[in-house]
């Protein structure tokens, strides 16, 4: 009798490690102001914003909520390598895996029957999927340096100590990143209406074809150079159109670009002429930048009202087409893309 209570004592136990080690965590990642002089302005409002069923983007007050929270992270270093951006973080993208137990991935797999390196892969590939279209619509001012396991940022405080672990994003953890060439926004109800809408069809573009080339240029496009800003943008913009030269037709790639992107973006014809003329300023600037034709650090930056005006146009421009892209769920193939350019050419003619 003794013998079947022991062993009935250790099945306890072993359910209770079991359901311990069942427990679901809180993952959040920490969206930081490159903005100091006013970064209020750019925050959700106080009961969040939720992206249903697995995620919210909530508010993070630091003077209330990430002092005094030294104790919580299992690593001292940790802690050391949040502090800079302890007091510029005053949004969240958080999410529990309680939320996802029912979810299955592409290929039908259960979340609740993945390994935890699995799971957050799961979880960091939707994360990312929804943080590139959060600054898609405008709330690009943000940085995303880590994110921590086991907690929100604004529940820090009720967690154990030496419970919270972190990761940090090494393209993005800049103490004095470059503002991106935006003026701050926050999202409306369009633009959440518009991420709710399209999210899965970004899942999907990225699962078909990658889309990692945009999560890199969003990682890095704050790298404390202007110039080296521009060179980003314009390489995601090429990524996309891919322009080629054609010699039988006596055409380079600047036309290729032009067309390329004016046949993606406008369906009527003047506005497509008009788009193509205007991006020709922009792919000479861009030259300019590339080949040192052009001086644009942060000193010529603060001079030089024109090259960020057309900096500030780049961004549009990049931004327009993957949006247009998005809504279309595709990324177009090297055949589409050559049609849309003999297209433009039937239609207008040929003007380098």
């Amino acid at each position: 009798m003794g013998f079947k209570k022991g062993r009935e004592r250790k099945s306890e136990v072993d359910r209770r490690k079991r359901r311990k080690k069942s427990t679901t965590k809180v993952h959040s990642y920490a969206l930081t102001s490159v903005r100091m002089e006013d970064p209020y302005a750019v925050i959700p409002p106080t009961e969040g914003i939720e992206f249903p069923p697995l995620f919210s983007l909530s508010q993070v007050f630091p003077p209330v909520h990430l002092t005094g929270i030294f104790e919580k992270f299992k690593s001292e270093d940790d802690y050391g390598k949040f502090a800079p951006f302890r007091d510029r973080t005053f949004c969240e993208l958080v999410t529990d895996e309680k939320n996802w137990m029912d979810h299955e991935d592409s290929e039908g797999l259960k979340f609740s029957e993945l390994s935890e390196d699995e799971k957050m892969h799961q979880i960091h590939k939707a994360a990312q999927t929804l943080i590139l279209m959060i600054r898609l619509r405008g709330m690009s001012q943000f940085i995303v340096p880590l994110v921590i396991h086991g907690s929100s940022f604004s529940g820090l405080k009720n967690c154990a100590d030496s419970s919270i672990t972190v990761d940090f994003d090494a393209n993005q953890s800049l103490i004095f990143p470059l503002p991106t060439p935006q003026e701050p926004y926050f999202l409306d109800t369009e633009d959440i209406d518009w991420i709710l809408r399209y999210h899965q069809n970004v899942m999907r573009m990225n699962e078909a074809r990658g889309l990692e080339f945009l999560f890199d240029l969003f990682s890095i496009l704050n790298f404390p150079s202007p110039s080296v800003q521009v060179v980003q943008i314009w390489g995601a913009i090429e990524a996309i159109v891919k322009p080629k030269r054609y010699h039988k037709r006596g055409t380079g790639i600047r036309h290729s670009l032009r067309s390329r992107c004016a046949m993606i973006l406008e369906d009527e014809e003047n506005r497509q002429k008009n788009r193509y003329d205007s991006i020709g300023e922009l792919y000479d600037f861009r030259s300019e930048i590339v080949h040192g034709i052009r001086s644009f650090s942060v000193v010529d930056a603060a001079e030089d009202p024109e090259s960020v005006e057309l900096m500030f146009k780049s961004f549009t421009l990049l931004k327009e087409l993957m949006i247009s892209l998005i809504e279309a769920e595709s990324m177009p193939s090297k055949q589409k893309l050559e049609n849309l350019q003999i297209e433009y050419e039937r239609i207008h003619p040929v003007d380098e």
